[in-house]
């Protein structure tokens, strides 16, 4: 099989002390990124990096929050660089890069856009910049659709507050100040959603850091930062399309603090166009986990699962090329053969479903020709209930792809609970359209006179209808 692969840089809530160690101990490229980001900041009087990583016992999380703020966001850009490079050693082609809100700037060095003394200043001024606004907000993960989210937002009348973060069709994490967010953790929790609050002291992708932006920029443009001629693709999370050579990099790595993130939408892009491996530059599976409930079809890899030794970088290449191998500590099921990008790196993007969630409704032309039930490949007949039920399970499947081909959320979200518009985000016009289709899918008449959108509340509810008026059908 002809591997796509896609490195995808995590944001600054992911590091591993010992791993970071480790690396530098064992693999040259490693101590080259740790040393030249420490020359960096040395420059902008802060402490030893190398000092930091190399101590015995490594710094843990809690004893560098408590140091100078831009140590820590300065070791985990560190340490998902030296990841990278070392994959990159092991001969491991990428296809594409991406990166999770502060994980862009780690894609744009990876690919070539800015050098890694740039990067490193990019964080220095950054971090300097939002230090006035430490501890004023923060950040909230909230496990329900993102538009319910941003319903309740506009419903309670919270200003300051945004969706930061949409990262699957369930999980979005919301920005803006500390009391405000008190405020929605009591309404989430009278709703029953999940709710946890991130340890970040800063409200990233809000309005509050609008003010500086502008100030941002010039600082960077002080500083000599500048964009250089990229050789990886690069999708941008925040835009959802490539990163051209064009583009005011600038500007955009000052917005990085305001724009919100649409993972949800750059991990089908990426899909879209071919790719079929993601690794997670850095420490943890937080970002591969919401690939898995984004497009559960694509193959993950984690090279750094928790705070452990050094990755083997061999093997894991080795995993790659390798047909039917597993690489070491990669979640690889199987997957169906599809259309992949060509050898060389995809140029340009290529167009693409919208995600339902977060755009505008548009109606996908549903497959032609009614299916009746019987005509369901290996349809049981009616009769026997175990058969009954694999009908009736056939018919949820059905529902499943045509569901995911209308919207483009993966087929394996429309699971027989989940709920179309709470859990979904789907509103009621496009749920009218969804069963428009149905109907002409199976020929039943689900949109007869009298019948209510809120009569089909989850896919289970859609399915029981469609075998009740197919059985019908079949009786008379």
């Amino acid at each position: 099989m002809d591997h796509q692969v896609a490195f995808l840089f995590p944001g600054v809530t992911q590091y591993a002390p010992q791993g970071l160690a480790g690396l530098c101990r064992t693999r040259s490229e490693a101590m080259d990124v740790l040393r030249r980001v420490d020359a960096v900041a040395r420059t902008y009087d802060l402490p030893s990096l190398e000092d930091q990583a190399l101590c015995e016992p490594p710094a843990t999380l809690a004893q560098l929050e408590d140091e100078e703020p831009a140590v820590l966001p300065l070791l985990q850009y560190a340490l998902a660089l030296a990841t990278a490079e070392g994959l990159r050693s092991a001969g491991i082609e990428t296809h594409a890069v991406a990166g999770h809100s502060f994980g862009e700037l780690l894609a744009f060095v990876y690919a070539g856009i800015l050098s890694v003394e740039d990067g490193a200043r990019v964080i220095c001024l950054r971090m300097r910049a939002i230090g006035t606004t430490r501890g004023r907000g923060g950040m909230l993960a909230v496990q329900a659709a993102p538009p319910r989210v941003e319903h309740l937002l506009r419903a309670v009348a919270l200003p300051t507050l945004a969706v930061a973060c949409i990262n699957t069709p369930r999980q979005s994490v919301v920005s803006g100040s500390s009391s405000e967010l008190d405020r929605l953790a009591r309404l989430a929790g009278a709703l029953d959603w999940q709710i946890t609050r991130l340890s970040s002291p800063y409200p990233y992708h809000s309005r509050l850091l609008a003010g500086l932006v502008t100030p941002l920029r010039e600082a960077l443009q002080e500083a000599g930062v500048k964009a250089q001629a990229h050789t990886t693709p690069t999708r941008c999370v925040f835009h959802d399309r490539w990163h051209d050579d064009s583009d005011d990099l600038l500007t955009h790595i000052a917005e990085m603090l305001i724009r919100p993130v649409r993972f949800v939408d750059c991990v089908r892009s990426l899909y879209d166009e071919g790719i079929t491996h993601v690794i997670e530059c850095g420490a943890g599976d937080t970002l591969t986990r919401f690939v898995e409930a984004n497009i559960p079809r694509v193959q993950i890899i984690v090279p750094l699962p928790g705070n452990t030794a050094t990755p083997d970088f061999a093997r894991l290449a080795a995993g790659l090329r390798t047909p039917g191998t597993s690489a070491a500590t990669a979640r690889l099921p199987t997957v169906p053969v599809r259309d992949s990008l060509t050898s060389s790196p995809p140029s340009a993007p290529t167009s693409r479903q919208q995600n339902a969630a977060n755009e505008p409704a548009t109606v996908s032309t549903p497959p032609q020709g009614p299916t009746p039930l019987n005509a369901l490949a290996g349809a049981a007949p009616s009769g026997a209930a175990a058969e009954g039920n694999q009908h009736r399970q056939k018919v949820v499947a059905v529902l499943g792809d045509l569901y995911a081909e209308i919207t483009g959320y993966p087929a394996d979200v429309f699971t027989e609970d989940a709920h179309v518009e709470v859990e979904l985000g789907i509103d009621s016009l496009r749920q009218t359209h969804m069963l428009a289709a149905v109907a002409e899918k199976f020929a039943v008449p689900l949109l007869a006179s009298g019948v209510r959108i809120t009569d089909f509340p989850t896919i289970g509810h859609i399915a029981d209808a469609v075998v009740k008026h197919t059985s019908s059908a079949a009786a008379s």
